[in-house]
């Protein structure tokens, strides 16, 4: 959890969480039972997976490059040198896809920008706290949520290329099974 507030410039987009997030992305979706017990799921298979050497690699250069970003002090070189550096991570990352890479893709396509129901309704953190993407979210390409989206990287510092659309909330958690059973 932060406590920091994006800077005025990264209203509508900020690549790092910060307390609109936690706050306005978040906290509104723990009042469903659904998700709540999604979440409770999530956890529990969560808990049971390990990093890699790698995967723990990748989370800190992916972190330092959104603070870099999130920075307005920040020259270009500073950003394009922890670009590369989170690049090169990654595809070293892609050689040996652990479960918990592929755990955390699931999380990302859902908990942070997940759509729900036919008419594609926003549930995901990422989408609830950023006003552009939640915007864009109606001309981003959608794709049913399957198993299939651990096949999905995603950047954290631009607007996602696609989304997945949970049919409904017991859709959501039939397909956490069904990747928990595919971690196994």
């Amino acid at each position: 959890i932060t406590f920091q507030v994006r800077p005025r410039s990264q209203l509508r987009y900020t690549p790092i969480p910060d307390i609109i997030h936690e706050a306005a992305g978040h906290l509104p979706m723990l009042m469903h039972e659904s998700y709540r017990s999604f979440l409770q799921r999530f956890g529990e298979i969560g808990a049971k997976l390990r990093y890699s050497e790698i995967d723990l690699k990748v989370y800190d250069a992916q972190k330092r490059f959104a603070e870099i970003v999130a920075d307005a002090d920040s020259k270009k070189c500073q950003i394009d040198d922890a670009e590369a550096e989170l690049r090169e991570l990654r595809s070293l990352q892609q050689l040996q896809l652990t479960p918990a890479t592929l755990i955390s893709r699931f999380h990302w396509w859902t908990v942070e920008f997940g759509l729900i129901g036919a008419a594609a309704n926003l549930f995901g953190a990422g989408l609830l706290s950023s006003a552009q993407e939640a915007c864009e979210s109606d001309s981003t390409k959608k794709l049913r949520l399957s198993v299939d989206c651990l096949n999905y990287d995603y950047e954290i510092s631009r607007l996602q290329p696609q989304l997945f659309v949970a049919d409904e909330w017991d859709h959501l958690g039939s397909e956490l099974e069904v990747v928990a059973k595919e971690l196994n």
